[in-house]
């Protein structure tokens, strides 16, 4: 699966302020300590540690390539709060046409903008995959990071994306572990 909408109502971070203080477009790691103890408590409880947490600032128009999170295809997730004034910003999945992943140079792939649109090791053009699903991201959302995805600001406003991923057990955060332990918090479509 692709993404899940939650019921999770702890805020991410305690001072919305630190959104305003990042820069209008690029990746930003923060330090978890920005992270609302109440949510990494929460978590912690369900087996679930903190790894890291970023921000994506997109400006308006901006496409974020297709890539996956990593140096390979894998099914781990992370839970995403995107901030927006305008509805239109989506999150897509695809899957790749072919077996054989491709490795990007992503100093190579910069936009309009000069952000790099594709920040990891695989990444795909819209031609090498079929399309499987599009949503937007309004509320806390578990997202499949792991299979080829992107991401399109297709607003007139500035959006920003605190991304949180996981640790569980001795690894990443993977999505059948997360559906288990997560899942009183998955609003039914």
């Amino acid at each position: 699966m692709y993404y899940k909408h939650l019921k999770l109502t702890i805020p991410p971070v305690l001072d919305l302020s630190l959104m305003s203080q990042l820069p209008e477009k690029g990746h930003v790691p923060i330090n978890t300590s920005y992270i609302n103890p109440e949510l990494i408590e929460f978590m912690y409880s369900r087996g679930i540690r903190i790894k890291n947490a970023d921000v994506f600032c997109s400006p308006p128009g901006f496409e974020l390539g297709i890539h996956v999170d990593g140096i390979a295809l894998n099914n781990n997730v992370a839970i995403n709060w995107a901030y927006c004034d305008e509805k239109g910003s989506v999150m897509q999945w695809w899957k790749p046409k072919s077996e054989e992943a491709k490795v990007v140079d992503p100093s190579a792939q910069k936009d309009a903008y000069g952000i790099t649109t594709t920040p990891y090791a695989l990444g795909w053009t819209e031609d090498e995959v079929d399309f499987l699903a599009e949503v937007e991201v309004r509320q806390p959302t578990l997202v499949n990071i792991g299979i080829p995805h992107g991401m399109k600001n297709k607003t007139n406003s500035y959006r920003k994306a605190l991304s949180l991923t996981w640790k569980y057990e001795n690894g990443e955060l993977e999505w059948n572990d997360a559906i288990h332990l997560l899942g009183d918090l998955i609003e039914e479509s």
